[in-house]
Formats: C-alpha cells, sequence, structure tokens
C-alpha cells in the first residue's frame, strides 16, 4: 500500500512539473504580449486574454491535485518570476547603447508600459487568482461539484471583478478614451476562452487522473468527478 501511494505521489510531482511550467509560460507570454492590441471584426482585442486565461484553468488543476496551500504559493512565485523577467527587461531598455544601435526608443515604446500593466495585475491578478482557488477548492473538494463547473463557475465570479479592475488601471494611461471598450470586449474574450478551456481542462483530467491512479483501479481508489 505504501508503494501505490508513493507511485501515486510521483506522477502527482510529474504532473505538477509540467503544469507549473505551463503556467509561468503562460503567465510571461501574457505580460510580454499585455499592451499589443488586434482588431478582430472591427473590435479591439487584448490578445494576451488567450493565454492568461489559461493560467486560471492550470491553477484549478494543479488545486485539484494538491492542497489550496501550495496552488498559492505557485501563484506567489509566479508573481516574482514575472517581477524578475520585469526587472531584468527594464534594466536592459534602460541600460546605455552604442551610437549605431537605432532601435533603443522602440525598446522603450514597447516596454514602456509593462510597469503600469505589472502592478495593475499584480493588485487584481493576483489576489483573484488566489479567490479563484478558494472558490474551486470548495466547490470541487467540499460540494462535490464536477471538475468542469467548479473551474468554470469559480473563474467566471473571478474574472468578472478582476477584469474591468486591472483593464482600467493597466490601460487607462495609453488608451484613456477606450479603456471602457477594451474591458467590454475583454469580458467577453475571457468568458469564451475561459468556457473553451474549462472544457480541454476537464477532458485532461480525466487522463491526469488515470495516470495517477493507473495501477489502483481495481483498488478502491476514488477517482474525482470530472
Amino acid at each position: 500500500m505504501t508503494s501505490k501511494c508513493q507511485q501515486n505521489l510521483f506522477r502527482t510531482a510529474n504532473i505538477n512539473y509540467v503544469l507549473i511550467g505551463a503556467l509561468l509560460s503562460a503567465s510571461i507570454i501574457s505580460h510580454l504580449i499585455a499592451n499589443r492590441l488586434v482588431g478582430i471584426v472591427g473590435f479591439p482585442v487584448i490578445p494576451a486574454t488567450f493565454s492568461y486565461m489559461l493560467v486560471f484553468s492550470l491553477s484549478d488543476i494543479l488545486a485539484s491535485l494538491n492542497s489550496r496551500r501550495f496552488v498559492i504559493f505557485v501563484l506567489l512565485g509566479e508573481a516574482v518570476t514575472n517581477l524578475v523577467w520585469f526587472s531584468f527587461i527594464m534594466g536592459v531598455t534602460s541600460a546605455p547603447e552604442p551610437e549605431f544601435f537605432a532601435l533603443g526608443q522602440s525598446y522603450q515604446d514597447v516596454f514602456g508600459s509593462v510597469p503600469q500593466l505589472y502592478l495593475a495585475n499584480l493588485g487584481g491578478g493576483l489576489i483573484i487568482s488566489i479567490i479563484d482557488i478558494l472558490l474551486f477548492s470548495h466547490w470541487y473538494k467540499t460540494k462535490k461539484f464536477t471538475f468542469f463547473k467548479a473551474s468554470f463557475f469559480s473563474t467566471i465570479v473571478s474574472i468578472s471583478v478582476y477584469t474591468y479592475f486591472t483593464d482600467y488601471f493597466g490601460f487607462r494611461g495609453n488608451y484613456p478614451d477606450h479603456v471602457m471598450l477594451l474591458a467590454h470586449v475583454n469580458a467577453i474574450t475571457n468568458v469564451i476562452c475561459v468556457f473553451c478551456y474549462s472544457v480541454i481542462s476537464a477532458w485532461a483530467m480525466k487522463h491526469i487522473l488515470n495516470y495517477v491512479h493507473q495501477q489502483d483501479t481495481n483498488s478502491g481508489v476514488y477517482h474525482d468527478q470530472v
């Protein structure tokens, strides 16, 4: 029995490594492209939403396999990781350059607004992410909701507050006349992404649970609902 428990812990650790790596990658990518807008059917869309909503789904999967404290530490690590890359980029951007280097202002134009976006996300995103984990864990582990329902509803509740807070403080400096339009469009794209990622995550959870408990299917091991 001890050996089986150790095998489950080992497999869970392997899944954790992959999930944490993917979560940090999605978060860093989101911050790198956060100030870039694209036009889709005439509406200004923030493409970072497609990668940052994935962070919520990945953190929910982590919360289904681990304690809430562990996932909260991961989210704190995410914030520190973004601070490290942000500090490095700002240091490089503000460093003196050779006379023949003609792209210094271009880097400043691209990354100049990153501090404001980072602070807005740190103030809103980190808190909301922790709230999302608390809601998800309560509905999934205590109320026994299916993974899809717990993940979808907890994230929808969280981003309903997060979207307008972070968009207003993150974009009011660069786009004061369009900040509410950006927030409205971003709220819609967030909901669409959350639904799609919740479906994909629920499918992935079935395979993850089968992997973690693959040798325990005949031993009365409980498989959480997906």
